[in-house]
C-alpha cells in the first residue's frame, strides 16, 4: 500500500500508457498488485492492462539478445519509412514495417519478439497508437495515449508478425495524421543460446534528487552520465546483459528527451517530455560491459537541467 517505486506518473485528466515487464506474486498465485499513490485516499482512477507476453522458469521459451538502441522506423525519414518516402500515419490505416533483416542493426529472421521504444510526434489529433503483429485497422488494445502537440514515448515488448514485421495503427478522428518512431533494444529467439530473464522485486537504484546510485545531483543537458546497475537492487555483480525497469523524469527546466542504454547515445530517445511534467516509461535496455547504464538529457536549451529516477524490475543473464 506504500510502494517505494513508481511505474507511471499521471496528472489530472490525462490518459497515459507505458510498457512494463514486472514480476508476478512470488506466492505462486499468478497475480500482481497496483497502487494509486501520491494523492488523497478519496481520489480514484480507472486502469487497463494489456498483456503482451510472459516468462516461465526453464528453457522452453524464447531467450533474449540485447542490442545497442537503434532507430529502425521513422515516418519522418525516407530511408526509415516503409514507403521509402516521408509518409505520416493516417488514422485507421495500419502501417507495417520490417524488424528482422535490417541493415541498421542485426535482427535475425528467427526472431519471434522485440523490445524497444515507440514514440509519437506531430499528431494532428489526440488519440492512441496500437502496435500489433499483423495489420489491425480497429485494434482492441493500445500501446501509447497522447493529447495534441505532445511528443510521447513508451517502452514495448511485442511479438513479431509474419515475415518479422510489426504494424502500428493511429486511433484518432478520421483524417488525422501523425509521425511515429521505433527504436529497437533487443530481440527474442526460440533457442537456449540467448539470455534468460530473472525478475526482481522493483527497487529504486538511481535517483538524482537524492544522489542515490549516481554522483550527479542534477543532470545537465547534452552531458552523458553513467550509473552502476550490477550488484544493485537484486541484479548480480556479474553476468547480467540487460535490465528491465522504469525510467522517470522530474523537475525538468526545459522540454526534451532522455536516452538510456549501454552507452551515451542521442540518436535515439527513451522518454520524451515537455516542461513541468513528471513522466515515466518502462524500459528493456542493454547494460555496458561493466554492468552500467548511460543516460543523456537532450534539450534545445544547453543550460537546461533535470532529475531522473530508475527503478529496476528484472535482468537478463547469459
Amino acid at each position: 500500500n506504500a510502494p517505494l517505486t513508481s511505474t507511471i506518473n499521471v496528472p489530472k485528466n490525462d490518459a497515459r500508457a507505458t510498457g512494463v515487464t514486472v514480476p508476478l506474486n512470488p506466492n505462486g498465485s499468478g497475480t500482481m498488485g497496483i497502487t494509486y499513490g501520491g494523492v488523497a485516499s478519496s481520489n480514484t482512477v480507472q486502469v487497463a492492462f494489456d498483456v503482451t507476453g510472459y516468462f516461465v522458469l526453464g528453457t522452453s521459451g524464447a531467450t533474449y539478445f540485447a542490442t545497442t538502441s537503434t532507430r529502425i522506423f521513422d515516418t519522418r525519414v525516407a530511408k526509415l519509412s516503409p514507403t521509402g518516402t516521408v509518409t505520416k500515419l493516417t488514422a485507421g490505416t495500419p502501417m507495417s514495417f520490417h524488424v528482422t533483416g535490417r541493415t541498421e542493426v542485426y535482427i535475425p529472421s528467427s526472431a519471434v519478439a522485440v523490445t524497444g521504444t515507440f514514440t509519437v510526434s506531430a499528431q494532428t489529433k489526440p488519440g492512441s497508437l496500437s502496435i500489433t503483429p499483423e495489420p489491425t485497422p480497429a485494434p482492441t488494445t493500445a500501446s501509447l495515449y497522447f493529447p495534441l502537440k505532445d511528443d510521447r514515448a513508451t517502452g514495448v515488448t511485442y511479438k513479431l508478425g509474419s515475415g518479422g514485421m510489426l504494424s502500428v495503427t493511429y486511433n484518432a478522428a478520421a483524417g488525422a495524421k501523425t509521425d511515429a518512431i521505433f527504436d529497437v533494444t533487443g530481440f527474442f529467439v526460440n533457442s537456449i543460446s540467448g539470455a534468460m530473464y530473472v525478475p526482481v522485486t522493483p527497487s529504486r537504484i538511481m535517483d538524482t534528487r537524492l544522489k542515490r546510485g549516481i554522483t550527479a545531483g542534477l543532470m545537465h543537458a547534452r552531458v552523458g552520465y553513467t550509473f552502476p546497475v550490477a550488484n544493485k537492487g537484486g541484479v548480480p555483480a556479474s553476468g547480467a546483459v540487460a535490465v528491465t525497469g522504469t525510467l522517470t523524469v522530474a523537475g525538468q527546466t526545459y522540454a526534451g528527451y532522455l536516452s538510456l542504454g549501454d552507452r551515451a547515445n542521442t540518436t535515439v530517445s527513451t522518454l520524451n517530455f515537455p516542461y513541468g511534467d513528471n513522466r515515466a516509461t518502462g524500459v528493456t535496455v542493454p547494460l555496458s560491459s561493466s554492468g552500467a547504464l548511460a543516460l543523456v538529457y537532450s534539450s534545445g536549451r544547453k543550460t537546461a537541467t533535470t532529475h531522473a529516477i530508475f527503478d529496476v524490475t528484472g535482468y537478463f543473464v547469459q
